[in-house]
């Protein structure tokens, strides 16, 4: 890709019916769509890029009779004129691209496709065979362009999904004092965003 201009990672529903579940739902604190999916889409862009030079938070209710909001958009500024988008909405039929990522070289777009928490649900093993595999037809298009102009796309598959070298983190920082990967000064500044 070369230099990377700028990032979108979204994290989208369909569900326009409001649902069962008090802390999704309910107006009390740290509920709605930004404190259910905000955390795993910033925890991404924290790992990758650390703490922004600036962000700007815009939350929306949009379903009918909604207490909480049910859609948000984040933008984080970095160094090097990058910019990262942040979007979830409970109102999307036809889901869009996870993941946009636009450089100087190239783009790369990828659908959500980890199918580990489905696969648990069904009451597959993190250790089953076929486990963290992405649907065939899920994989990324990476599109370059050379010195010359020509375009080249090359589909890209997902490395194995697993969810097992977290739960040994986890398990090695709390036996064994061996420090977990994300660190304290991430999840503070995961905080200080989602309660701006």
């Amino acid at each position: 890709l070369g230099k990377l201009n700028e990032m979108h990672l979204r994290y989208d529903r369909y569900r326009n019916v409001i649902g069962p579940k008090a802390f999704k739902e309910q107006a009390v604190e740290a509920s709605g769509l930004i404190y259910d999916l905000g955390p795993h889409l910033l925890d991404q862009v924290i790992s990758l890029f650390g703490k922004p030079i600036s962000y700007h938070k815009i939350l929306g209710k949009n379903r009918v009779g909604t207490a909480v909001d049910d859609y948000f958009s984040i933008q984080l500024s970095y160094p090097n004129s990058v910019f990262v988008f942040v979007t979830s909405s409970m109102l999307v039929v036809d889901p869009q691209a996870a993941f946009v990522l636009h450089g100087v070289n190239g783009s790369f777009i990828k659908q959500r496709a980890d199918i580990q928490e489905e696969q648990l649900l069904a009451g597959m093993k993190l250790t089953d065979k076929g486990y963290g595999i992405e649907l065939a037809g899920k994989e990324g298009l990476l599109t370059t362009i050379d010195a010359d102009g020509n375009k080249t796309e090359e589909t890209i598959p997902s490395e194995l999904g697993s969810y097992l070298p977290l739960f040994e983190a986890a398990y090695l920082a709390l036996t064994n004092q061996k420090p977990y990967p994300v660190t304290r000064e991430d999840v503070l500044t995961q905080l200080e965003i989602l309660e701006s």
